[in-house]
């Protein structure tokens, strides 16, 4: 401190010349980092034990500064009043209590040499070692970072331009040494993160689980990303060989007056028989194509191709006539997919999506390479606005399971190599080892809640160089596998700023499988997200436009899309998607059942079926049309006691609802069953219908598809609306008979397909277009 204070008196000519340059340039006071964040603060402690009793050195530098000079303090207001605002940062190690002057004059001791020294000297007091040479300083370790000095201020015969540039060009490398730094920090952090999701047993905390995804598909991308192009190419496996006529149509620009045309005038369809496929008629506007005899001319990537035939696939006469299809990217509606075929039609789809998927991605490494060898090619159109080109919805985990092991099981090198995040996709969705299998049940019910049945779920899985990832963000993802309700929750509601559909932008196949369970869940959910499937992406945040195809910029790529529907039948909901929501300029194919027999043949016991035509005109008025019928010929009956041990049996929860409601207004002995009733309620409910202590019961289709329970003591149904033709045998064979028993069937003219499902095709006819309105078969 002695030797700092006589420094000052000594060099006032110097501290002038330092506050002219500073009154020059208009420089912000600048603070001087007395060393390591983490040694300021223990030297503030040693400070505080060791000189509590003496005079602060600073301030006894301070007061000398004020007796050499006598305008210090005016003119450090000069310099702090034209000093710009500070922008907040962190809090960097300073001398407490030091006025910008003094700052100044620390600045001007550097020229000297002295700063070096006292530095020096200050580190070893902080220690608590005496000093009493500069021999003994000159051996002290230098332990100041170089970064953390400033720099020693220009001679006098310099001009401020100069001064200035020096200074700036300090600040702009050390600016530039910091983001470096914190990039390669970062990332080396990234790099080295454990998966923290992987040991997250439980779905329901998405918001760690999409975080911990999302941090690991980055740094997927990142290494994706940093390779060479020619690597890439070499080890994702791009060969150079011909994609087929129907994928490359895909690139080609669009006809804006032949879109207009399709739009306005959509093909005619007509009516036919398949000539290979028993009980089978297609509706199409386009021929029939040839079955095939194997995928030798399907153009299929020959890496998957070879991984086909290495684990001796191939293609049953189902799949031989179905693949050409699917293959030419036209919309498929098989609605015949049942327990002896589902497999079969499981694995050509999933050979055809991961066949698209594999093209996509070779074809844009190609083009990045052919961009980087030569950049006068331009614009190469090859991209949509996102990266899933594949969307597959599932009802239930268990569904989702099998779809995957499929994709495991055709997946070729080098993909298969190495799975990421397989181990957790087992835990989530694997069913439990000790599930106990109810055999009283049907097969179809077995088929369909065997192992996991949750239905919120989704799974994004990306192909990458060498490897596949699970659980990968939709960011990252070609091939997305959800449940409609967990796509329907995540997106929230319209206007909201949750509500994001950009992941549904660009996908080019949507494959529905299970179809009639899908039918069971909320059906508004799938008809929601088919609305904004290919939808021009609402923000543009790392999309690169030169590349994006114009089928997708103009907000056409829905006329490219291919829907493939699997479903065991055919209904209204089903056929409405099918018309309003698929239109591939490409051509469509609706393949379904001739119905020549219905499942009335199945009815083992005789009873009264009744089939009742209501007169309906539009199909809005449908459901009050039915209720006004049930409430003038079927509810006095019931208020009358002629209606005992009945069950209702009601389709739509919606018609639940709504008679409940009319039931309750009187005083009539029933009960109700529905999806929401506890199971307490519904065996109790059940025991007392047995014991005819209840005249009626409400009975909803979704109920019985959930459980499939056999109700005893029914001698007579009335169904308010058609049911699933599997259902309807199944409940009149339950039936008590007796001289009384009798079922009603409730049905307007926009009934046909499941009318046709329980009776057949011709009697659907007659029904349909008779002038009588009553049926009854015996």
């Amino acid at each position: 401190a002695d030797s700092l204070e006589a420094l000052i008196n000594s060099s006032a000519k110097h501290s002038e010349m330092v506050l002219m340059f500073r009154k020059e340039a208009s420089l912000a006071p600048v603070e001087i980092r007395m060393g390591k964040k983490s040694r300021l603060k223990k030297k503030k402690k040693n400070q505080e034990d060791q000189y509590e009793d003496e005079i602060d050195p600073e301030k006894q530098m301070l007061e000398a500064a004020e007796k050499s000079r006598g305008r210090i303090k005016d003119v450090t207001d000069l310099v702090n009043a034209k000093a710009p605002p500070k922008k907040k940062a962190k809090k960097q190690p300073v001398v407490e209590d030091v006025p910008s002057a003094y700052q100044l004059l620390l600045s001007s001791i550097k020229i000297s040499g002295e700063h070096e020294k006292l530095m020096k000297r200050r580190q070893l007091e902080q220690r608590g070692e005496d000093v009493d040479s500069d021999e003994e300083i000159a051996e002290v370790p230098e332990e100041v970072e170089e970064e953390e000095l400033l720099p020693a201020l220009p001679d006098d015969d310099k001009d401020t331009d100069e001064r200035l540039e020096s200074i700036e060009e300090f600040k702009k490398a050390k600016k530039q040494r910091k983001l470096k730094e914190e990039e390669d920090a970062e990332r080396g952090h990234r790099l080295e993160e454990d998966d923290e999701g992987d040991e997250e047993g439980e779905e329901g905390e998405e918001g760690d689980d999409e975080a911990v995804e999302e941090d690991a598909d980055e740094v997927e991308a990142i290494e994706e990303d940093v390779r060479d192009p020619k690597d890439q190419m070499e080890d994702f496996g791009v060969e150079q060989d011909s994609n087929g006529p129907a994928f490359e149509a895909r690139y080609e620009s669009p006809d804006e007056e032949q879109i207009q045309k399709f739009e306005e005038n959509p093909p005619s369809v007509s009516t036919r028989s398949h000539p290979t496929l028993d009980d089978t008629n297609v509706v199409s506007s386009l021929p029939i194509p040839d079955p095939i005899q194997n995928l030798d001319g399907a153009h299929i990537k020959p890496r998957l191709y070879n991984h086909w035939k290495a684990k001796k696939k191939g293609l049953t006469p189902l799949t031989k006539t179905l693949f050409p299809i699917v293959n030419s990217y036209q919309d498929l509606l098989f609605a015949k997919c049942n327990l002896s075929n589902r497999k079969e039609m499981r694995e050509m789809c999933l050979l055809h999506a991961l066949d698209h998927v594999i093209k996509v991605r070779d074809k844009i490494h190609a083009n990045e390479y052919a961009l980087k060898n030569d950049p006068s090619i331009g614009a190469i159109k090859d991209q949509g606005f996102t990266r899933p080109s594949v969307l597959i919805f599932a009802p239930f985990k268990n569904h989702a399971y099998e779809l995957v092991k499929m994709i495991l099981d055709i997946l070729p090198d080098p993909h298969n190599k190495s799975i990421s995040h397989l181990e957790k996709f087992e835990a989530l969705f694997s069913p439990d080892p000790e599930e106990k299998i109810n055999k009283n049940k049907p097969n179809d019910f077995l088929e369909i809640f065997r192992g996991n049945v949750e239905d919120n779920f989704q799974l994004g899985i990306s192909l990458n160089p060498k490897s596949t990832s699970f659980f990968s963000s939709f960011k990252y993802a070609d091939i997305i596998i959800a449940s409609p309700v967990s796509l329907r929750m995540q997106l929230g509601n319209p206007g909201t700023t949750k509500f994001i559909p950009d992941f549904l932008s660009s996908i080019d196949i949507v494959i529905l499988d299970s179809t009639e369970v899908l039918l069971m869940q909320n059906w508004d959910h799938l008809t929601f997200l088919f609305k904004y499937l290919n939808e021009v992406a609402t923000k543009a945040e790392g999309i690169d436009f030169s590349r994006i195809q114009d089928w997708h910029l103009n907000g056409w790529s829905r006329y490219q899309r291919q829907s493939i529907i699997m479903s065991s039948h055919l209904s209204p909901e089903i056929n409405a998607l099918w018309n309003h929501s698929c239109k591939n300029m490409a051509g469509k194919f609706k393949l379904k059942s001739k119905c020549a027999v219905g499942t009335i043949n199945r009815v083992v016991p005789k009873v009264k079926q009744i089939f009742q035509r209501l007169p309906c005109n539009s199909i809005p008025d449908i459901d009050q049309d039915r209720f006004d019928w049930f409430n003038q010929n079927i509810f006095p009956k019931i208020k009358e006691g002629q209606q005992m041990q009945t069950v209702i049996y009601v389709p739509s929860y919606f018609d639940f609802v709504r008679l409940k409601n009319l039931f309750e207004k009187e005083t009539i002995n029933s009960e109700y069953i529905s999806e929401y009733s506890p199971h307490p309620d519904v065996s109790s409910t059940r025991a007392r219908f047995y014991q005819e202590r209840v005249d009626q019961i409400l009975y909803t289709e979704r109920f019985h598809f959930y459980n499939r329970l056999k109700l005893r003591g029914v001698k007579k149904i009335v169904f308010y609306g058609v049911p699933v033709a599997e259902y309807y045998a199944e409940m009149v064979n339950n039936m008590v008979i007796d001289e009384d028993s009798q079922c009603t069937v409730i049905f307007t003219k926009f009934d046909r397909f499941p009318l046709e499902q329980i009776v057949g095709a011709k009697r659907a006819d007659q029904m349909l277009t008779r002038d009588k309105s009553v049926f009854m078969f015996y």
